[in-house]
C-alpha cells in the first residue's frame, strides 16, 4: 500500500474511495503529461523505439494490476507456492520423460491435443460471452481514435519511464487509462456536435441522433444491420435512449472504469503502430467479475451495446459472441481431414502408430477389432465410410496422404529431350505417383513375347513404351512398390480382364540416374531389382462388386517359396505353389526393393 493510501486510511476513508482517489490523480497527470508536447520531445526522443511496442502482449501484461492476495489466502509473504513445509514422508521422485520418448511422440497424441484445445477454446468462447465485448474503430475515418490512442500509449510509458527511475510505478493500466480516453472523447464530441448545428444535422444523416420532433430532446437510437439494403438501421425493439441520459451514462462509466479490476483487457488485434490491415481495427473489451464495481460496469456497457452514439468516435460496440476464433477456426478444418496432412513427421506415424497396431494384431487372440484401437481410428479419421467395402486401390491413394515414410515415396516420370531448341531443354510430359503404380495395357492387349505368357515384367515393358516419344522411368525409386494391373476396361463398365498374369518373382524397373537436366545424361537409366511379397486378387465380376484375398510370398534363396492365403475370419492357408486362381484374379501387386539393387 503506498503512503498517500495510509495516510487516506488514517484520515477516515474507504480502501476503495482511496484507490480511486489515487487513480483520478495518476489519471491528471497522465493527461498533463500528454498535453506537454515540447517536454515530450525532450524527455522521451531516446526511447521512441521502445514506445512503438506498446501494444504487444507482454507489456499489457505488466501493466495488470498485482493481485494484493493468491488464491487461497496466502499472499507473496505466506506459504504460498514455493514456500510449502517440507514433508515428513519419503520424496517421490518427479516424472521426467525421457529424449526418446519426447522425439518419437505418435502424431496421434498431436491430434488430440488439437481436440483438447478446441474444448477449450468452446469453453473460453462461453466464459467471454459473459463479461467479453467487441469493439471496431474504422481506420480511415475522420472520427476514428485509433491515432489518439497511439499518441496516448506513448505518453504513458514515457511516464512509466520516468517513474521507473524515481524507484515508483503507475498502478493505472494502460487499458484502462486508454478506455478512459475513448469516454473523455466521446463525452466532449456530444456535447460539441450538440451545440454545433453542422455537426448535429451531418450526426442525424449518420443516425447517430434521431431527427428532433420539435422541442423535444434528442434520441439516440441503437442500431443494427440490415442484410437486405447491406446498411444500419434503427433497432425497434429497443427505445432510443435521451442525450441527456446517454451522458450520464457515460460519466458514470468513467468512473466505473477507474476501479482496480474492472478493465482486464483493451487492447487491438492489430499492432497500432504497425501497418493496419482492413478498413475496421477491431479491440477486445473485457471486464472483470470480481468485484462490484466491475459487475456494475459491464451492466453500464451492456446497456450502450450497439448504440449509435459509438459512431462519433468512428466505431461500434457488440457484446461478444459465442465463436471460435480465426485461429481455431482453421485449426477445426484441419482437423477434419486426415490430421497428418500437416508438416509432421510420417515416419513417426508410421513406426509409432502402424507398429503399435500391427503388435496388438499378432499378440491377441481372438483378432481385435480395428477401429476399437485408438491409433487405428485416429489415422482413418478421414476415410469415409469405413464400415463399407471399398477398392484397394482406393484405399491406398488414401493411406498415401498420411503415410509417407520413405519406403513409400516414388515417382515415375516421361521425359523427351528438345534437340531442336537452343540451348538444350529436358521436358518432362507426365508423371505420376507409384503407390500405386497403373500399368496401363490391360493384360488381353500385352505382348506375350517368345515365352507366349503375359508376365509382370512385359507388363512393366509395355508401360515404359506407351508414350510415342521420350523415356519412361521412375524419378524416385520407391522402398516398397505397388503395380496395379488394369483389369477393368473404362469403356464398358463392369467389364473385367480375366487374362491370366504370371508374377514374376523378381522385376527390373528402369529408374533414371539423374535431374532432367538440360543434358544428354537426363534421359540415362538404370535397372533397380524388385521382388515379389504380396498380391492382392479380385474374385468378382466387376470393381463395383467382388471379394479380396490377400497372398503373402516369400522367396528364400536356398529353399522352396512358401506362400500364405489370407482371408476373412480365416487363418491362414499355408502353400508351397502358387495358387492357380492368382493368375486370373491378380489385381495388385506388391515388390519391394532387393540388396543387390
Amino acid at each position: 500500500m503506498s503512503l498517500a493510501s495510509s495516510l487516506a486510511l488514517g484520515s477516515g476513508l474507504s480502501l476503495q474511495e482511496t484507490q480511486q482517489r489515487e487513480a483520478q490523480a495518476e489519471l491528471l497527470l497522465l493527461q498533463c503529461w500528454g498535453e506537454d508536447k515540447k517536454a515530450m520531445v525532450q524527455d522521451t526522443a531516446n526511447k521512441r523505439s521502445e514506445m512503438d511496442q506498446t501494444e504487444e502482449p507482454e507489456r499489457e501484461r505488466d501493466a495488470k494490476y498485482s493481485r494484493p492476495d493468491s488464491k487461497g489466502g496466502y499472499g507473496r509473504g505466506g506459504r504460498g507456492k514455493g514456500n510449502q513445509p517440507k514433508a515428513s514422508g519419503p520424496r517421490r521422485q518427479p516424472f521426467r520423460r525421457s529424449a526418446e520418448t519426447e522425439a518419437g511422440a505418435p502424431e496421434g497424441m498431436m491430434w488430440l491435443l488439437g481436440k483438447l484445445l478446441l474444448r477449450h477454446e468452446d469453453q473460453m468462447g462461453i466464459d467471454k460471452t459473459q463479461n467479453g465485448f467487441v469493439m471496431f474503430f474504422k481506420r480511415e475515418s475522420a472520427l476514428s481514435l485509433i491515432p489518439l490512442f497511439v499518441q496516448k500509449s506513448q505518453h504513458w510509458n514515457a511516464l512509466k519511464e520516468q517513474k521507473q527511475e524515481k524507484m515508483d510505478e503507475i498502478a493505472l493500466p494502460l487499458r484502462t487509462f486508454l478506455f478512459h480516453t475513448l469516454l473523455e472523447a466521446l463525452v466532449k464530441r456530444i456535447k460539441d456536435t450538440v451545440q454545433n448545428d453542422e455537426q448535429l444535422k451531418t450526426a442525424t444523416t449518420l443516425q447517430v441522433f434521431l431527427p428532433r420532433d420539435g422541442d423535444a430532446e434528442l434520441q439516440v437510437p441503437f442500431l443494427s444491420y440490415n442484410q437486405e439494403t447491406k446498411t444500419l438501421a434503427p433497432r425497434q425493439d429497443l427505445q432510443p435512449l435521451p442525450v441527456s441520459t446517454m451522458l450520464e451514462k457515460l460519466q458514470v462509466l468513467q468512473k466505473q472504469c477507474l476501479c482496480p479490476l474492472a478493465i482486464m483487457r483493451f487492447h487491438s488485434t492489430q499492432r497500432l503502430s504497425g501497418p493496419l490491415q482492413g478498413p475496421t481495427v477491431p479491440f477486445l473489451l473485457q471486464v472483470g467479475h470480481r468485484s462490484p464495481e466491475a459487475a456494475e460496469l459491464y451492466l453500464s456497457l451492456r446497456s450502450l451495446a450497439n448504440s449509435a452514439i459509438w459512431q462519433l468516435v468512428g466505431g461500434s460496440l457488440r457484446p461478444e459472441k459465442m465463436g471460435r476464433s480465426a485461429l481455431a477456426t482453421e485449426l477445426a478444418r484441419r482437423l477434419q481431414g486426415p490430421f497428418t496432412q500437416t508438416p509432421a513427421h510420417p515416419q513417426v506415424i508410421w513406426s509409432a502408430a502402424m507398429h503399435s497396431v500391427m503388435r496388438r494384431m499378432t499378440t491377441q487372440a481372438p483378432v481385435p477389432d480395428l477401429w476399437s484401437l485408438l491409433q487405428w481410428a485416429i489415422l482413418h479419421s478421414g476415410w469415409a465410410r469405413p464400415h463399407s467395402q471399398h477398392d484397394v486401390a482406393e484405399y491406398l491413394t488414401f493411406c498415401r496422404r498420411f503415410v509417407i515414410p520413405d519406403l513409400l515415396l516414388g515417382r515415375w516420370q516421361n521425359r523427351l529431350l528438345l534437340a531442336d531448341c537452343n540451348p538444350l531443354r529436358c521436358q518432362v510430359r507426365d508423371c505420376g505417383e507409384a503407390w500405386p503404380m497403373l500399368l496401363a495395357t490391360p493384360p488381353s492387349q500385352c505382348d506375350t513375347g517368345p515365352s507366349g505368357r503375359v508376365t509382370i515384367q512385359r507388363l512393366i515393358h509395355a508401360w515404359k513404351v506407351q508414350a510415342a516419344v521420350g523415356v519412361t522411368a521412375l524419378e524416385r525409386e520407391p522402398s516398397l512398390l505397388v503395380l496395379q494391373v488394369n483389369r477393368f476396361s473404362p469403356d464398358a463398365i463392369g467389364a473385367k480382364d480375366a487374362t491370366s498374369v504370371l508374377p514374376d518373382p523378381r522385376i527390373l524397373l528402369p529408374c533414371f540416374q539423374h535431374r532432367p537436366t538440360p543434358h544428354n545424361s537426363a534421359l540415362h537409366v538404370r535397372h533397380c531389382e524388385y521382388q515379389l511379397i504380396a498380391i492382392i486378387m479380385h474374385e468378382g465380376p466387376d470393381a463395383a462388386s467382388g471379394h479380396y484375398r490377400a497372398l503373402l510370398c516369400t522367396y528364400p534363396p536356398e529353399s522352396e517359396p512358401t506362400f500364405w492365403l489370407c482371408d476373412d475370419s480365416k487363418e491362414p492357408t499355408t502353400l508351397t505353389e502358387l495358387p492357380l486362381p492368382a493368375l486370373t484374379t491378380g489385381y495388385l501387386y506388391f515388390y519391394c526393393r532387393t540388396q543387390q539393387s
